[in-house]
């Protein structure tokens, strides 16, 4: 299969107390104060350049058009010219630095939306398989099974007959293959290829049977069906109701005789049971439907009424939602996504679903019982509680936590207490998040950084360039693919060949369960295969398949080559931030480890890393060489205990400078990362983002087409199937640097 890289990685975070008990300057702990410099910290000053390899897109957003512009001003020099030059933001410049500092310290996750809500996922349609018609009492916290005519096993090719043996069976040469039988029985609620309405039924008569009475969130029926084999399952198939009056009236619907699909001779006759919409009755009333190609509703039932199994809805926890719960921010999600839509797309013809439409009706009552799909762990004959509540068999199922709570949980979410202070938080400051609390007393701790950016202005190159342009869909990873943030308390992956890991156990209690801070490694190409005319990278610009809803519009842009000089100030660090700091602005510290020993060539000028600035980091914009200027170190130490030495307290006391004006070193290489610190996952992820690969393969996110293929599972187990849920390559290790596999689109 072709093999590729992500665009969107992740760089492992690894803060337990056994991964840093080696690494003591990593550890939280608060700060030292600000009113004084503590004696062996060194301030002073850092000149380096910032070249960009790749155009930046960064500035000005028009409110009307969205468009983006750089911000420019306008360079006059003695006997040249006026010309417009780029100007640089010192914000920009200090975030990329932090960023920097925080991925090579293995620092906190600074910026962090701390939401408490788990996030949903779109399921695999296999895992519908694996559903059970459910009536949900919340108030009781329990719930009946409607398992239809059968209970259900773990595979495919062995159900559990009922009691008359009703098991379709198809014979493949001396063999027979069982198929499953779809707990749910099929209404259809329009006439298809094959089937017919029978005779005087029409659509006015047929939404008048099945729509529920005002304000009910379900109607009772009896019906008669057949059992219909469509090739892959079994399925019972509705083709008369009954009406709820004294004559108990047999009303049929569709025509018997035309079915699609195999009549397999089974009835079920004056069968009771729920009908359960997922479209709005009125939206089928005008023939309107969330899927074009949907023909068929569900209904709910079990053949012997008076044994329906009953199982209990475990009660939720401060860090575990209970499963209606979670079945609500389902909910919500639709709500939101369809939301999303309407705002790219506001003429969309699509019919959203029945709990959007409903959704005010829906919420508003949460201890009414409702129907919805539940999902058992380990079989019915085993556990008798419900995990999951889905209210659609193929569409979002809810995480049992949040990536808030996991970050929390492994030490990595941003500080809530100057306590908790990790590297990067100490060197650039930070503002703590906390919870509000009407019994508590607490209010953010504020800490200022020892970082300024005091100057960042052109230096040399073309500069701004003025031309109207459209970039690809800036596509940024959604936390609920989870695969492109979670990692191992390890750093490695949780996917691989010797573990799998079901999609519904992301985001999940599992200590082992780790986040890591979203990256985009640099795309070697990029700078390669650009447009002839813009320069630009090709993979940045617009295709004629990129609708304009989801592009962004470029009216100028910083050219590739432009060179701007920044002067930094710092403030009382130690010798060990100084040294990261200084490490940062090497170029050439930023190749991985096993690089040089690759087989692949790579140009001798080349073996440096980027930082990244700017947006459109996955279309290969925004990469910049930094790198410290000749002579641009300046440092003094606070206090020296040989008094000879000049130091800034020395230089205080005996009048004869201060801070800025005295400095007792100029060679940068005399503060150095210690190498055991260099070592570590991190920092080798860290050097690989910021080199990329030499291999020349594609740096790019899964299409539309890969990714469904690639959230395949087994509906048995609910694990991935052999080639899929593959996971971003490690970026350290052994194995970093190697592509991923592509997965089979023909894959069934």
């Amino acid at each position: 299969m072709p093999k590729i890289h992500a665009a969107a990685n992740r760089i492992p975070v690894l803060r337990t107390n056994t991964t840093l008990k080696n690494y003591p300057e990593l550890k939280d702990r608060e700060p030292a104060s600000l009113d004084h410099f503590p004696a062996h910290t060194w301030s002073g000053s850092i000149r380096f350049s910032i070249t960009a390899k790749t155009p930046l897109v960064y500035g000005n957003v028009d409110d009307q058009t969205r468009a983006i512009s750089i911000p420019t001003t306008t360079l006059t020099k003695k006997g040249t010219t006026p010309r417009e030059v780029p100007v640089l933001p010192t914000t920009m410049v200090k975030g990329m630095l932090s960023n920097a500092f925080e991925r090579a310290t293995t620092s906190r996750l600074r910026i962090f939306e701390a939401r408490p809500e788990p996030l949903t996922y779109r399921m695999d349609p296999a895992a519908s398989q694996r559903l059970i018609p459910t009536l949900v009492d919340p108030q009781n916290k329990t719930a009946k099974l409607l398992t239809g005519t059968h209970p259900r096993l773990e595979t495919t090719d062995d159900i559990r007959p009922r009691k008359k043996k009703r098991l379709h069976t198809q014979e493949s040469g001396n063999q027979k293959k069982s198929k499953p039988i779809i707990m749910a029985a099929a209404l259809p609620t329009r006439p298809g290829k094959k089937t017919r309405f029978a005779t005087g039924m029409t659509d006015k008569k047929l939404f008048d049977l099945i729509k529920p009475q005002q304000g009910m969130p379900y109607k009772e029926i009896c019906f008669d069906a057949k059992l219909v084999d469509n090739g892959t399952y079994a399925y019972w198939f509705i083709y008369a109701l009954y009406k709820n009056d004294k004559e108990h009236t047999r009303v049929p619907i569709f025509d018997e005789n035309s079915l699609t699909g195999k009549d397999l001779k089974e009835t079920l006759s004056d069968q009771r049971g729920y009908i359960y919409l997922t479209t709005d009755p009125e939206d089928l009333r005008q023939h309107r439907r969330s899927f074009k190609n949907k023909m068929s509703e569900r209904v709910f039932f079990s053949e012997d009424l008076g044994k329906q199994e009953n199982v209990t809805i475990p009660e939720g926890t401060d860090e575990h939602l209970s499963p209606i719960d979670r079945y609500f921010l389902t909910i919500q999600s639709y709500v939101d996504n369809w939301n999303e839509e309407l705002k790219l797309t506001p003429k969309t013809k699509r019919t959203p679903n029945r709990f959007i439409r409903q959704y005010q009706a829906i919420t508003s009552n949460r201890t009414e019982q409702f129907l919805a799909y539940s999902l058992i762990p380990k079989g019915l004959s085993t556990e008798k509680t419900i995990d999951a509540l889905v209210p659609i068999s193929v569409g979002r199922n809810t995480y049992t936590t949040s990536p808030f709570t996991v970050a929390t949980r492994s030490h990595v979410a941003p500080a809530s207490d100057i306590s908790e202070f990790s590297p990067a938080d100490r060197l650039f400051g930070h503002v703590t998040q906390v919870e509000e609390s009407p019994l508590k007393d607490t209010s953010p701790v504020s800490f200022k950084g020892r970082i300024s950016i005091v100057d960042a202005h052109y230096s040399d190159g073309k500069g701004v360039r003025y031309s109207t342009l459209r970039l690809r869909p800036l596509l940024s990873p959604r936390p609920s693919s989870a695969r492109r943030f979670l990692t191992r308390i390890d750093g490695s992956n949780l996917n691989s060949d010797e573990h799998k890991v079901r999609r519904d156990q992301y985001f999940s209690h599992d200590p082992e369960q780790s986040l890591g801070a979203t990256t985009y490694p640099v795309d070697r190409n990029a700078w390669e295969k650009v447009d002839k005319k813009t320069k630009f990278p090709k993979k940045a610009l617009r295709t004629a398949s990129d609708s304009l809803n989801v592009t962004s519009e470029v009216k100028s842009y910083v050219e590739a080559g432009t060179t701007f000089d920044v002067t930094m100030h710092f403030e009382a660090l130690t010798e060990f931030e100084l040294a990261w700091l200084l490490w940062i602005l090497e170029p050439a510290n930023l190749v991985p480890q096993n690089e040089p020993k690759s087989n692949v060539s790579v140009n001798p000028s080349e073996k440096i890393g980027y930082l990244r600035l700017g947006t459109g980091k996955p279309l290969g914009l925004g990469v910049v060489q930094v790198e410290l200027c000749t002579n641009g170190f300046e440092a003094s130490k606070t206090s020296d205990s040989n008094m000879n030495t000049p130091s800034l307290c020395s230089a205080y006391t005996q009048l004869t400078g201060c801070l800025g004006t005295v400095a007792t070193i100029t060679d940068p290489t005399q503060f150095q990362v210690p190498r055991e610190y260099l070592m570590t996952p991190w920092v080798e992820s860290f050097q690989r983002s910021c080199f990329g690969y030499s291999d020349k393969l594609e740096v790019r996110h899964l299409n539309l087409v890969e990714n469904k293929v690639n959230n395949k599972t087994d509906w048995s187990t609910g694990l991935p199937l052999d080639g899929s849920g593959i996971e971003p390559g490690p970026l350290w290790g052994p194995t970093s640097g190697q592509p991923i596999h592509l997965p089979d689109p023909h894959k069934k």
